[in-house]
């Protein structure tokens, strides 16, 4: 069956091609889109992938900062100790940031174009992962330039601000993202195009982050459970960014071979 429009028009269209489609075979409407997407559409989607492994490869470049209890001096001899890694970790940081901004624009092109509409989820998303992408660009311009300028003789109330305000910034990224992630699970779970255990994981790391987000900027050493809900939901959103972004090309490829029938289906 061939669609004049890159997806059914209405509900109607849907009921009906599920109703002619045998039990546990494909329906049209996600298996289309797949079969439709273009080569930027493809790229985008791949991109979600391309981000949690550039992050995970960054991990091991330089060790935890200090905690928030820790004195200007301890920050001091950190930032100078680990001045290249950390300059390298921010610098591709706040670039590959802008990786999960064009995944999210991926997600919200081929839920918009399924849907016949931009929907306020679609916008919710994109919207979230703008604003995270922003807040991230601005927390590793601060991280990279506090590793420029903090040698022995700085100040220590200047030191103390600009540890501050790093921590403050990657705090208050959480809500943003959260937002993304939350928003673009419900529109990839309302389409049907993500099995559910894949859309409840993206709800989960989002309220995860979120509960950071509220504890985080109060976390000392004494407390590490605000810090462990963070890395727990950060860890987790890079999960669902690899899967999400896997099962788009794993769709992709199976029905690069034909496009005359539904061989791709909806979850």
């Amino acid at each position: 069956m061939e669609h004049t429009t890159f997806l059914p028009r209405g509900t109607s269209d849907l009921e009906a091609g599920e109703r002619r489609a045998p039990a546990g075979s494909a329906s049209s409407l996600v298996a289309d889109a797949a079969s439709q997407l273009s080569h930027w559409d493809r790229l985008a989607l791949a991109s979600g992938a391309v981000f949690a492994v550039v992050i995970l490869a960054l991990v091991p470049l330089a060790p935890m900062p200090p905690g928030a209890d820790a004195s200007p001096v301890q920050i001091s001899d950190w930032y100078q100790s680990h001045r290249s890694a950390v300059l390298m970790q921010a610098s591709l940081r706040g670039l590959a940031g802008l990786l999960q901004l064009i995944f999210m624009a991926g997600i919200a092109s081929v839920v918009a174009r399924t849907q016949g509409r931009t929907g306020v989820l679609t916008l919710l998303a994109f919207g979230g992962a703008l604003g995270g992408t922003l807040i991230v660009l601005l927390s590793n311009a601060v991280i990279a330039t506090t590793s420029l300028v903090v040698d022995s003789g700085t100040e220590a109330g200047v030191v103390r601000s600009l540890d501050t305000l790093t921590r403050m910034l990657t705090t208050f990224d959480d809500p943003p993202w959260a937002l993304g992630y939350a928003a673009a699970s419900l529109a990839l779970l309302q389409v049907r195009a993500v099995p559910a255990w894949l859309g409840g994981l993206g709800l989960v790391a989002a309220t995860l982050l979120l509960i950071h987000a509220a504890t985080g900027p109060s976390v000392v050493a004494s407390n590490p459970v605000p810090l462990m809900v963070g890395l727990l939901g950060f860890a987790l959103s890079l999960v669902w960014l690899l899967a999400t972004s896997g099962v788009f090309m794993w769709r992709s490829r199976a029905q690069r071979p034909s496009s005359r029938g539904n061989l791709g289906g909806v979850y």
